[in-house]
Parts: structure tokens; C-alpha cells; sequence
């Protein structure tokens, strides 16, 4: 049994030793580094994506984000969403219609 194991260990170390890192399609930057923050990231049906977060604005607030992209990563759509408090996206889900789920938090006072 011990032999077994060593010989499966040797074996993946030499599979590990030399595996590729996946190609990268497209990279981007959306908005400003350090004042967007993703949070979460889903497929679309349409093999786009969406991603949900936080948007931070120079007078020190935060407002939730969402960003909508196509296959190749370009902006169809954009959304900030905010009041007198803080709010932030945490999780975002795409389902088999196109539409979406946002799920986040807020610290907004009053009613609403």
C-alpha cells in the first residue's frame, strides 16, 4: 500500500510539475483600481457576464454595482445604485431566461 502511494505521488508531481496555466482569453479593467471591487461573478445565458460589487466614491461613500458584459468582455451595460448609505452587492446569479438576481446589503436608515 505504502509503494502505491509513493508511486501516486510521483506520478502527479509529475503531472503538476508540468501543467500549463489556461490561456487567457481577454483581460480588462473596468472603472478605477482601488474604487471598484468585484464581488462576485456570474455566466449569462448568453455566455456573457455579470458582475456585482461596490463602487466607492471620492467623498467616502459606497454604492452598489453591477456590470453587464458580452463573450469578449465589453461593456452593454452599467449600474450604480445608492443611497444616503452604504450599499454593497455581495452575490449575483444569472438564470436561464437572461435575467438576473442580485443579493447585497444596505446602510440606509428609514423606511425603504
Amino acid at each position: 500500500m505504502f509503494r502505491a502511494v509513493c508511486v501516486l505521488l510521483l506520478v502527479l508531481s509529475a503531472v503538476l510539475a508540468f501543467a500549463q496555466p489556461p490561456e487567457i482569453e481577454w483581460s480588462r479593467v473596468y472603472g478605477v483600481e482601488n474604487w471598484y471591487v468585484a464581488e462576485d461573478v456570474a455566466v449569462c445565458a448568453d455566455n456573457g457576464y455579470i458582475v456585482a460589487g461596490r463602487a466607492h466614491d471620492p467623498w467616502g461613500g459606497v454604492d452598489g454595482m453591477a456590470v453587464r458584459m458580452d463573450s469578449d468582455g465589453d461593456t452593454l451595460w452599467s449600474l450604480l445604485l445608492g443611497t444616503d448609505g452604504d450599499e454593497q452587492w455581495n452575490s449575483v446569479y444569472a438564470m436561464s431566461d437572461g435575467d438576473f438576481v442580485l443579493a447585497g446589503f444596505t446602510y440606509a436608515t428609514g423606511a425603504g
